[in-house]
């Protein structure tokens, strides 16, 4: 006990001297604040990445097809009967995607802009039912269009803004995957924004398209993309009452 009374002047002095050089220990939102956040390139008029090698699709097979093609842009040769039975991009090349909803033109262009190709799923044709997976590589602001590699149609296909937007992708809640290497994380979530939390992502999509529900009270579409945003959120009672019957 004396031995310990002999520190208390030596603790005390320790004190005032933590006290006085560290006046207070950042919490984690003030270091969190200093971090750089991560820059990127404001789309131009337009851009375009560079093309695959057409990849045919065999019957029904867009999806093997297309990851074909998205292969070639990060240096691999792999057959669309290789990517059918190829686990995962990740895994397999260890080539980075996220799967992502309630999607926008301009996010789209922002990514490719920056050297992001994107997979999207869509209609086939306007409006018809019939699903099908391509990659956006380019856009033309003055022409109205999204470039892209299509399995079905070829390379370098043109899809009007607009038309595409609401009769194509619409539909499936605006579904959109970039495909990027590890290093470029931080860069797509840059570009993503508040959407790459999920929650986020599906409670924004629920407010765009009740919006478009009050204005067109028909919208199948709008319907379906509230009804499956309300389930991927758990809110099955509110899921099941905002599905269009």
């Amino acid at each position: 006990m004396s031995k310990l009374i002999h520190w208390i002047p030596v603790l005390a002095v320790l004190a005032l001297f933590l006290v006085y050089f560290f006046p207070k220990i950042p919490n984690f939102e003030s270091v969190k604040s200093l971090v750089t956040p991560v820059s990127y390139k404001i789309p131009p008029i337009s851009f375009e990445l560079p093309k695959a090698t057409w990849v045919p699709q065999t019957f029904n097979n867009c999806g093997p097809a297309a990851t074909s093609m998205t292969l070639q842009y990060f240096g691999f040769n792999v057959s669309q009967e290789e990517t059918k039975v190829s686990r995962y991009l990740k895994n397999d090349y260890g080539i980075q995607n996220k799967v992502l909803f309630n999607g926008e033109l301009k996010t789209i262009k922002t990514l490719v802009a920056n050297g992001i190709y994107v997979v999207v799923e869509d209609w086939l044709h306007p409006g018809e039912d019939i699903g099908h997976v391509l990659i956006i590589r380019g856009y033309d602001d003055g022409s109205g269009v999204l470039i892209a590699d299509d399995s079905y149609f070829g390379v370098g296909i043109k899809y009007p803004y607009s038309t595409w937007d609401e009769t194509q992708w619409k539909p499936y809640n605006r579904e959109f995957m970039p495909v990027y290497r590890s290093e470029n994380e931080n860069l797509v979530k840059e570009i993503i924004g508040e959407n790459w939390d999920e929650t986020k992502m599906y409670q924004n999509s629920i407010l765009r398209n009740q919006k478009d529900v009050d204005v067109n009270p028909n919208d199948m579409y709008a319907w379906f993309n509230l009804g499956t945003s309300y389930y991927a959120l758990g809110n099955y009672e509110k899921a099941r009452a905002n599905t269009l019957l």
